[in-house]
Order: C-alpha cells, then sequence, then structure tokens
C-alpha cells in the first residue's frame, strides 16, 4: 500500500495483533476448554452450567477462527516479523475466503444471543428464585442453545454469496477476501451484521443488566434473600448472579466501541466511499481495533468464574490437586442444616 494510504491506526492493529492476540487467543482456549471440562461433570445439571459451556464452545470457535487465524497469522505475524512472515487463511483460496467469514459471523452472532438468553435467565432467576430454580427446566436451556446455534448457521448464509476472493495489487498476498458491494444481498448481509449480530443484543444485554442490578438493589434495600430458609443455596445463587452480571459488564464494556464503529463503517459502505481515502481507512483501522480488543470478551469467563463461583473454583482444584480433600461440592439446591427436621433424643435406661 501506498505509504500516503497508511492510516494513523493501522501500527496499533498491528501491535495488538502481534502481541496480544496470540495471548488472548492462547489463554482463553485453555479457559475455555476448563469451563466446558468442569461443568460437563457437574452433578446435578444446572441451567447455569448449560448457558456457559454452550457459551464456551462458542468462544472457542471464535478465538481459533478470528483472534489466531485470521487477526493474528493475517496480520499480527507479519507485524511481528517485520513484514516477512504472515498467512491469511481468507485469502488462499476461494473455500478459504467464504468458509472463515461465515464461521466468524456465525459465531459472533452465537455468543451475543447465548449471553442475552443467559441474562434473561438470571432476571427470572432472581425474580422467581423458587420457580426458576437452577436445576429446573434445564430442558428449555438446552433447546433455546440450540436454536441460538441453528439461527446462526442459518442467518448467516447470504455471507457465502456475498464473500468472495477478489485480486488487490496493494494486499500482501496480491489477493484479498471482501464482498461483493453490487450483489443484491450485500447490503442486507451488512447491514443484518450490524444491527442483528452486534447492536440488539448490546442494547438487551444493557437493559437486562440494568433490570438485574435494580432486583439486586430491591434484595439488599429489603433486607431479603432469594432462598430465606436455605443459606448455602442463596449463597451460592448470587454468586452465580454476581459472576453473571462480571461477564455481562466486560461484555458491555468491550462491545461498546465495536458497535459504535460498526454502525459509522455501516454507513461508509452504504454510500460507497472509497476504501482507500484517508478518511475510509482510519475508520476501517480503528475498528479493526476495537474489534481485536473485544476479542478479550471470549477469553475472561474463566478467571470470572473462578473468582465469583466459589463450587467451581473448588472442583477446578480437585481436578489438578488430588491431595486436597475428596469432598464433593453439591451445585445443585442444598438445604440449611437448621431447617432439617430435629432428630428424636433417645433415652438411655440407668442399669
Amino acid at each position: 500500500m501506498h505509504p500516503t494510504n497508511i492510516s494513523d491506526y493501522s501500527v496499533h492493529v498491528g501491535v495488538f495483533r502481534a502481541y496480544a492476540s496470540p495471548v488472548v487467543a492462547m489463554c482463553g482456549l485453555f479457559g475455555n476448554f476448563f469451563i466446558i471440562l468442569v461443568f460437563s461433570r457437574e452433578t446435578p445439571r444446572t441451567r447455569f452450567s448449560i448457558y456457559a459451556i454452550s457459551l464456551a464452545v462458542s468462544n472457542g470457535i471464535t478465538l481459533i477462527t478470528n483472534t489466531l487465524f485470521d487477526d493474528f497469522l493475517g496480520r499480527g505475524l507479519h507485524y511481528a516479523t517485520n513484514h516477512q512472515t504472515f498467512y491469511k487463511l481468507d485469502a488462499t483460496s476461494e473455500f478459504g475466503c467464504k468458509f472463515v467469514e461465515y464461521l466468524s459471523n456465525v459465531m459472533f452472532f452465537t455468543t451475543s444471543y447465548v449471553i442475552t438468553v443467559f441474562s434473561l435467565d438470571r432476571l427470572f432467576t432472581i425474580r422467581r428464585p423458587i420457580l426458576c430454580s437452577s436445576i429446573r427446566h434445564k430442558r428449555w436451556a438446552v433447546c433455546t442453545c440450540l436454536l441460538v446455534f441453528v439461527m446462526g448457521f442459518l442467518s448467516n448464509i447470504p455471507r457465502i454469496f456475498v464473500q468472495t476472493l477478489m485480486v488487490d495489487m496493494d494486499s500482501r498476498t496480491n489477493f484479498t477476501c471482501r464482498m461483493i458491494e453490487e450483489h443484491p444481498v450485500a447490503k442486507f448481509s451488512v447491514t443484518f451484521e450490524v444491527i442483528c449480530t452486534y447492536t440488539i443484543p448490546f442494547c438487551l444485554v444493557l437493559v437486562l443488566n440494568a433490570l438485574i442490578g435494580f432486583r439486586l438493589w430491591q434484595l439488599k434495600h429489603e433486607r431479603k434473600h432469594l432462598f430465606p430458609k436455605d443459606y448455602k443455596n442463596d449463597r451460592m445463587e448470587m454468586g452465580r448472579v454476581m459472576g453473571h452480571l462480571a461477564l455481562t459488564t466486560a461484555f458491555l464494556l468491550l462491545y461498546m466501541p465495536v458497535v459504535c464503529m460498526v454502525l459509522i463503517r455501516l454507513n461508509v459502505t452504504l454510500i460507497r466511499l472509497d476504501r482507500h481515502s484517508p478518511h475510509a481507512l482510519r475508520i476501517i483501522d480503528l475498528s479493526r481495533l476495537f474489534s481485536s480488543v473485544k476479542d478479550i470478551t471470549y477469553a475472561v469467563n474463566f478467571p470470572l468464574y473462578l473468582i465469583f463461583l466459589r463450587n467451581f473454583r473448588h472442583r477446578f482444584v480437585l481436578m489438578f490437586c488430588p491431595c486436597r480433600p475428596s469432598r464433593r461440592p453439591n451445585m445443585s439446591n442444598q438445604r440449611n442444616p437448621r431447617d432439617l427436621p430435629n432428630p428424636v433424643p433417645i433415652t438411655y435406661r440407668a442399669e
């Protein structure tokens, strides 16, 4: 690319993708693997674990296809090796172009809406703790997560038809994976990604978080508990709620700049501004930078669960430290010993 066309943010994109993206990818992959491992052994299974496993699956795939392959190998490695080495999977073939773009967008969609239904589930749990206890309605949680995955795969099918490998002499490989702007469904595909994949889930999670926070304030103000007669279960459920709030807060903070930039970039695409103009390059590279930073969202679940979920932390330690006591923590409903019936007194006859 001609030096006069290099944007102000291209170096920042290169630095982040060269040195931060591989760390985010590896930490996130290990973390999501441990999440699946720990929650898959939970007995009895809870809705929280179902959503956590579904989120870990979509996060792991996103970290592989987007953070590792596209961000690091495609651009970060090129920057780190002083423009000597790179590997752009989406520029190797027509299939690679379509596959990477399609799968990445499917996982973006899936992650956004799994977090959304996860938040809705947490709201129901703190509003109706008995009716919506974590060990109930598990089949609904499984069906909801499967439906989100199916919707993600189906709704992003237009992406397969609008993405293609184009000749671009300004590119490092002389080829680039780009959208066919003249395609009849090109505008629909872009608008769907911006509005349905990013903007709507972001707004929904923001509203649900506010409602959850308000309900927690009510409980604290009224000095009430989710399970007044079950201290242990109340403590576990509150830990799940706080862990979820930390997770969704990270999601909102990291997605906020991305949502703003994709809306601006949508306008640039729709008015067909020259993508090599200085203004367009700054917008494109800034959106790329925020998109790379947003990938931290897919790697923070594991440390947040360790911090806020006592039983998750205990199970994780037991997996790698057999010297610890082998007591299996019950992650489902537990009863307070004070609520158990009093034992029948035993009278001993004097000899």
